[in-house]
């Protein structure tokens, strides 16, 4: 997982995911590309899946 910079100043924030780290996963990743709609408040988005695990769902969006 990489860390993301929230604009702290703590030593160990990175805004680069480092490259000598190796991710380590809890949970095997299944290819799967479905179709979603994401709704917050009144705004629907539809994106697409790219990965499902039983930790989590990878999708992606086009937010215009």
């Amino acid at each position: 997982m990489d860390v993301v910079d929230s604009g702290g100043s703590h030593p160990s924030a990175r805004t680069a995911p480092d490259i000598s780290r190796q991710e380590v996963r809890c949970a095997v990743r299944f290819p799967l590309a479905l179709p979603v709609v994401l709704s917050s408040g009144s705004a629907e988005f539809s994106a697409l899946t790219q990965n499902v695990s039983a930790s989590g769902v990878l999708f992606s969006l086009d937010a215009n």
